[in-house]
C-alpha cells in the first residue's frame, strides 16, 4: 500500500517551512495509519461464530483423552457459538492421528488436535514417531491425566504395590506376570521405570485404556495401568482392586485416597497432561484466541467440579507459553529413557 502526501510551498518558490512540517507531520501520520491497517489486515479475524471446529482425538472414545476432549468441545461451543465436532482417530498410540494432521492446512483456523502429551512424547521416545510437540503449534494445557493406577483382579495374590514389586522382583517369578500396556504410550514409560527398578514383566501389547480394562476382566492379562475413574464401578463391584496410585511431581490438588507408587519407588510419577494442539504454521492468532477461549470455557465450577469427581484433581489450565514450558520439561524427561523405551 503506497500513500503520497505533498507539503505546502509560497507562490515565490520558497520553502515554507510552516508547510513543511505540517505536511511532514500529515505523511507521518498517514504512514502510520498506513501501516497500522497492513498489520490488521495480516492478523485474521477470529470469530468462529456459526462455524464448525474440528477436534481430532488421538486415542479411542471412553478413555479419559476422549471424555476431556468432548468435555471440552462442548464447553467451547457455548463459549464461541459454533459447531466443534470430535473425530477420533485412533492407532498406535495416538501417532496416527498426529502424524496425519500435524501439517494439515488450517488457513481458517478450525482444525485441532487433542491429545494426552505423555504419550506423544512416549512415542518420540520410543521411535514410534519421529517428532514431538515441536512439530506442532501448542495451544493449551486443558487437564492433568487423571490419576494412573496399577490395577489387578480382586482375587490376585497381592494387596499392595509392595508385594506386587516384591513378586515381580523376584527370580523364581521372572516374567511370569501379563502386564498390559500401549506400546510407546504412558503405561509402557512407567513400565520401563519399574522394570528399571528390577521388577519383570511379559508386557503384552493390549491397546487403550478402555481395551486393557477389558482384557484385565476376561483373563488376557494380569495387571495394567489405567486411569482410576474408568475402573471405580468395578473396584467398588469386587472385580478389581487398586495396588496404589501413580503420583505428579507435584500432587498437590490431588484428591484421591489410594497409597502413592512413589512410597516404593521414588520416580515412579506421571506428569501427563491432556493437550490441545493446531497443526504447524497455523497462525499465532488463532492459537491465541483458542487458548483464551479454553480458559473462559473452563473457569467454571462445573468443570472444576468434574476435575475432581473425574481426575481427582483441581483444574489445570495453563496459558500457551506454558504449556510449551510443560511440553517441553516433559518431553526432556521421557527423552530420558529412549534407550530403554527403544530396547
Amino acid at each position: 500500500m503506497s500513500l503520497a502526501a505533498c507539503g505546502g510551498s509560497g507562490t515565490n518558490g520558497n520553502t515554507n517551512t510552516a508547510g513543511n512540517e505540517a505536511g511532514n507531520t500529515a505523511e507521518s501520520q498517514q504512514g502510520g495509519a498506513a501501516a497500522q491497517a497492513e498489520t490488521e489486515a495480516a492478523v485474521p479475524a477470529v470469530d468462529w461464530t456459526g462455524k464448525t471446529i474440528n477436534f481430532y482425538v488421538t486415542h479411542s472414545a471412553g478413555g479419559d483423552t476422549d471424555y476431556y476432549a468432548r468435555l471440552v468441545a462442548q464447553n467451547l461451543e457455548k463459549q464461541l457459538n459454533c459447531n466443534v465436532v470430535v473425530t477420533n482417530v485412533t492407532g498406535s498410540n495416538g501417532a496416527v492421528c498426529m502424524s496425519q494432521y500435524k501439517d494439515v492446512p488450517n488457513e481458517d483456523g478450525l482444525n485441532f488436535i487433542c491429545t494426552n502429551a505423555g504419550s506423544m512424547a512416549c512415542n518420540e521416545a520410543s521411535g514410534i514417531t519421529d517428532f514431538g510437540y515441536e512439530a506442532f503449534e501448542p495451544v493449551a494445557v486443558y487437564g492433568k491425566q487423571a490419576n494412573q493406577n496399577i490395577i489387578v483382579r480382586a482375587d490376585a495374590p497381592y494387596n499392595s504395590f509392595q508385594e506386587f514389586v516384591d513378586f515381580t522382583s523376584a527370580q523364581e517369578h521372572a516374567g511370569e506376570l501379563n502386564l498390559g500396556i500401549s506400546t510407546g504410550g504412558v503405561a509402557y514409560f512407567l513400565t520401563m521405570v519399574m522394570e528399571d527398578y528390577g521388577c519383570d514383566f511379559n508386557i503384552i501389547d493390549i491397546g487403550d485404556n478402555a481395551e486393557r480394562i477389558t482384557s484385565l476382566l476376561g483373563g488376557g492379562c494380569d495387571a495394567t495401568i489405567v486411569t482410576y475413574s474408568l475402573v471405580k464401578d468395578y473396584i467398588e463391584a469386587g472385580q478389581l482392586k487398586t495396588l496404589c496410585a501413580i503420583p505428579k511431581s507435584n500432587n498437590e490438588g490431588n484428591t484421591l485416597d489410594v497409597p502413592s507408587a512413589a512410597d516404593v519407588i521414588p520416580n515412579l510419577i506421571d506428569d501427563s497432561v491432556y493437550a490441545c494442539l493446531a497443526p504447524k504454521g497455523t497462525d499465532p492468532a488463532y492459537v491465541q484466541a483458542l487458548n483464551e477461549a479454553i480458559q473462559a470455557a473452563t473457569d467454571t465450577d462445573e468443570w472444576k467440579q468434574t476435575c475432581n469427581d473425574y481426575s481427582y484433581q483441581s483444574r489445570y489450565v495453563l496459558n500457551v507459553e506454558d504449556t510449551i514450558e510443560l511440553l517441553k520439561a516433559q518431553r526432556e524427561l521421557v527423552m530420558s529413557y529412549s534407550d530403554l523405551l527403544q530396547n
